[in-house]
């Protein structure tokens, strides 16, 4: 436990600058007083044993300070792998990828274009949520897994379960939902969308909800256990598809994409779940450095006009539900209570072969981001997240 974390130290600027001459992994001596800070150095070395027990190949990490992405490492059990894990690597965010849609909605509602409170079905033409309860969906709802709707459904409409707002269930498919309407919106399909307004503003320039023509040169390889997992094969296909068609990246929404699926499937039209690409609750495709980049949106302003509203900003940071004594939810990220501090965060499992996990302390525009292609990646990533707050977290008795 970090007990020293608010004490002053007396460091003077000479042995900063010397600290700081010994390379990038020095900033971890750099004392602060609150937050998240890079993994002490006896952590750093327990990392790879911790990934043999736990059969987790490959780990990636990242740490953003006062809005800046300070800090990363890469590993990789055995050492030795194919394609070689570093800062090229493109990782499966999982849950993760619903960050860049949080941006993305409160840019837009910031500029007059989406309403928080306006009924989600008013902005769509087909497959809108149905009953009196679908009709009462917003985007707050949403961004704050109150909707009443399923992870994902399996068949028929798309209709809550109880009445939007009045408790807690996640949904993917309510994430998916909104990226349909941001589709409405800005008449563009999802990942044209994110790719001018987002991604290359942000400078994530391997950010993709779809797939990249080098994506098999980079992307991690999930794991379940000892078994080998991918899933890549639609994705890769659909951009083979869209890259061949005459059809312009940005008239490939989610109507179109269903249709085109439609003809492969005699006529039958696929559901949200079974679009597995680009689909904005769990396929984004990214570097720790681009991620960094984006979760730094949510910590400081920067002033350089992709900043989100203050005032956005401040409500994306409010409990909007409660789920326990330690945890809720607020407008796009999980809350909670660690040693009498409060957190955000974000967890990922894609088909039980990825797992991630996102950690912010607004307070002190610290951030910790962690990729693994494991299925209990999670438990290293829980020491590490430890080690780096200084406090235990009840999310991962959660999760």
């Amino acid at each position: 436990m970090k007990s020293s974390r608010r004490q002053v130290c007396g460091w003077t600027l000479a042995a900063f600058a010397a600290q700081l001459a010994e390379g990038r992994d020095a900033i971890a001596a750099v004392p602060e007083e609150i937050g998240i800070s890079v993994p002490p150095a006896s952590t750093l070395k327990l990392i790879p044993e911790w990934m043999e027990i736990s059969r987790t190949p490959a780990l990636g990490i990242g740490l953003i300070r006062k809005g800046e992405p300070l800090w990363e490492r890469y590993f990789a059990s055995p050492p030795e792998q194919s394609p070689p894990i570093n800062e090229q690597t493109l990782w499966v965010a999982a849950s993760l990828g619903k960050q860049a849609i949080v941006y993305a909605t409160l840019r837009l509602v910031a500029a007059g274009q989406l309403d928080l409170d306006r009924p989600l079905a008013l902005y769509l033409k087909t497959d809108k949520p149905v009953g009196p309860f679908g009709e009462a969906i917003t985007a707050r709802h949403v961004l704050s897994h109150t909707s009443g709707l399923p992870n994902w459904r399996s068949s028929g409409p798309l209709e809550p379960s109880f009445a939007p707002g009045s408790r807690f269930q996640y949904s993917g498919e309510g994430i998916y939902l909104l990226s349909r309407c941001i589709e409405q919106i800005t008449n563009s399909g999802f990942e044209y969308y994110m790719q001018h307004a987002v991604f290359a503003p942000l400078q994530m320039r391997s950010s993709t909800y779809l797939w990249r023509a080098d994506a098999r040169a980079r992307v991690v390889t999930g794991h379940r256990g000892n078994d080998v997992f991918s899933n890549f094969d639609f994705a890769e296909s659909l951009l083979k598809r869209i890259t061949s068609s005459s059809v312009p990246l940005r008239e490939w929404n989610h109507e179109r994409i269903s249709a085109a699926l439609a003809e492969q499937n005699n006529g039958k039209l696929p559901l949200p779940a079974d679009i597995l690409y680009p689909n904005a609750a769990f396929s984004l495709l990214t570097t720790v450095q681009d991620y960094c980049r984006l979760i730094a949106r949510f910590l400081v302003r920067s002033g350089d006009g992709l900043d989100i509203d203050p005032a956005l900003l401040t409500k994306a940071r409010q409990q909007i539900i409660r789920i326990n004594s330690k945890l809720g939810w607020a407008l796009g990220f999980g809350t909670e209570q660690a040693g009498g501090e409060r957190f955000l965060w974000q967890w990922g499992n894609n088909a039980g072969a990825w797992t991630d996990i996102l950690l912010l302390h607004p307070e002190s525009g610290t951030a910790i981001v962690i990729f693994s292609n494991g299925s209990n990646g999670v438990r290293v990533e829980e020491r590490i997240v430890q080690d780096c707050s200084g406090h235990t977290h009840p999310l991962f008795l959660w999760i």
